[in-house]
């Protein structure tokens, strides 16, 4: 973006937000954002969902890799060319190419050498968010390389004005997630919001080819996950090659949603050739999740805590940062290695009842020791279900066939594509993960609230 149009844009867009108190209020852009014109001459990456948990950990990253290269140019000024630029990798992007890329294929990505005067973050969040989290995650280093942009996904006026022409990578992370509640907000959040980022990102893909434009948006990576396979299939038979994602049940809104904005994706690759993959996370643990540890802990601290056959099997529970690890290598990859492929990511190394014991071990509860055939809870959940939904209960029930195909079963998501095409493996040492997850309960007393 020049300079002009960054100035002409402060000056004239407005933007309108609807408060409960009256009419619309109308903002200038420059009090919409955060680090106003830090993308002034820059190749922008849009994140959306900055201020969620995995959108979080990607946005950081994300800076990382950018201002850890300036650092690294500036150490090693007197190195050779060869040596500085294999020294310009941080720890995020080791050990990446397990599969071995060539120059040829490195030239596919052109942020190979991007830095933080080249490039910045436009993370969105919604006008009401709690940038907090974020801004102590990245840390005032790493805020530099961040413009954070209030945007509702829902609108399309608001995410047309996120698609500046100088963006050129797409990470949408933003999305809701649950076993239970309106298929409205679901379909809002999930499906409406992926429809109005691709259908930007295909607008501005084609006027950018259209125009010859040197900076092109070269990549889209569509964060979704592992619940849009179908639920008779068994994760370990979930192989992304030889499983069709379907959206046509619609029991459960999230992975009705989610499978639904999948093939948004899929169908802008194969009609308008939209540089897109797709990652999907299994279950995502780690500090400051508002789910997966959070929800057991309260659960356990409450006495309904209970086992699975024992829960003596895999979790695929995989940290935070191994998700956001794999959203950058799928950014780092050939683009003809994955164009409108689909990567699970899951760690197979964690069981349940080790979960389980480890929460009640640094929370201070008893162990959870209670436990219940598979057939029986398929049962209740089942009844649960009918009853819930027959008298249209607000509150979710205490398990549903959802929940119990996660807890109930092996979780061996197959990883191999992940491996093979994007160099990635989980690495997180999931008892320290877990510590530290744990350690951020305690200091937040979160898991104390009913």
């Amino acid at each position: 973006m020049s300079q002009r149009h960054a100035t002409a844009e402060k000056n004239a867009i407005q933007k309108e937000v609807t408060t409960s108190t009256g009419p619309a209020i109308e903002y200038p852009v420059s009090d919409l954002m955060d680090n106003f014109g830090l993308d002034v001459g820059k190749r922008v990456i849009l994140v959306t969902g900055a201020t969620g948990f995995v959108g979080c950990a990607v946005v950081v990253a994300l800076a990382e890799r950018l201002c850890s290269r300036v650092s690294s140019s500036a150490s090693s000024s007197s190195a050779s060319s060869s040596s500085a630029s294999s020294s310009s990798f941080t720890s995020i992007s080791t050990a990446r190419y397990a599969s071995g890329r060539t120059a040829a294929e490195a030239n596919d990505v052109p942020w190979e050498k991007a830095t933080s005067a080249t490039w910045c973050i436009r993370a969105t969040a919604r006008l009401n968010s709690d940038l907090r989290p974020l801004r102590q995650a990245l840390g005032p280093d790493l805020w530099r390389c961040v413009q954070v942009y209030y945007a509702s996904l829902e609108e399309e006026k608001e995410v047309r004005s996120l698609y500046t022409p100088n963006v050129a990578m797409v990470i949408h992370s933003a999305a809701k997630g649950g076993d239970w509640g309106e298929y409205d907000e679901f379909y809002r959040c999930n499906e409406l919001a992926t429809q109005l980022m691709v259908s930007e990102a295909v607008r501005l893909h084609s006027k950018q080819q259209e125009e010859c434009l040197s900076n092109r948006l070269v990549r889209f990576i569509h964060v979704s996950t592992v619940d849009v396979y179908p639920h008779k299939v068994t994760p370990a038979d979930c192989d992304e090659s030889k499983v069709t994602v379907s959206s046509k049940n619609r029991r459960y809104g999230y992975t009705a949603t989610k499978a639904r904005a999948e093939e948004i994706v899929l169908e802008a690759v194969r009609e308008h050739a939209l540089p897109a993959c797709i990652v999907r996370p299994a279950a995502v643990y780690g500090a400051g999740s508002y789910s997966w540890g959070l929800v057991e802990a309260r659960v356990m601290r409450q006495g309904r805590g209970f086992l699975v056959n024992g829960s003596r099997f895999s979790s695929g529970l995989v940290h935070v940062r191994d998700v956001a690890h794999g959203v950058v290598a799928a950014l780092d990859a050939p683009l003809k290695r994955v164009l409108g492929r689909a990567y699970n990511l899951a760690d197979p190394r964690a069981d349940w009842r080790t979960f389980y014991d480890r929460l009640a071990e640094h929370l201070n509860m008893p162990p959870v020791r209670r436990s219940f055939p598979y057939w029986l809870l398929y049962l209740v959940a089942l009844l649960l279900e009918f009853v819930w939904r027959t008298f249209s209960l607000e509150c979710r029930p205490l398990i549903t066939l959802f929940l119990l195909r996660l807890i109930g079963q092996p979780q061996l998501w197959p990883i191999e594509a992940a491996r093979r095409d994007l160099g990635w493996v989980p690495r997180e040492p999931f008892e320290e993960r877990l510590r530290e997850q744990c350690d951020w309960l305690k200091s937040t007393g979160l898991y104390l609230d009913d």
